[in-house]
């Protein structure tokens, strides 16, 4: 349904991105025009660990959101080709 309504943008929000390869369709390649994988953080530990797994996903628009957060972190390393 996502590929074929693409007059309509999807954001996919996860706190599971261990598990994005997994679950995306074959035709996926570097992600569909109209969709944007959110990965949310919590703390530094959750930020390292998501964060370095999510930097290197075939996906096309990336942004992360840091929902409920718990503690001062920093993530700057991990921003690069996120919008």
């Amino acid at each position: 349904m996502i590929k074929d309504r693409s007059n309509l943008s999807f954001l996919f929000l996860t706190k599971r991105i261990d598990r994005f390869l997994a679950c995306i369709p074959d035709d996926w390649q570097n992600g569909y025009d109209n969709v944007t994988v959110c990965s949310t953080i919590e703390n530094q530990l959750t930020a390292d660990y998501r964060l370095s797994i999510f930097k290197n996903l075939p996906i096309k628009y990336k942004c992360i959101t840091a929902q409920p957060l718990l503690e001062e972190i920093n993530i700057e390393e991990y921003l690069d080709n996120i919008r």
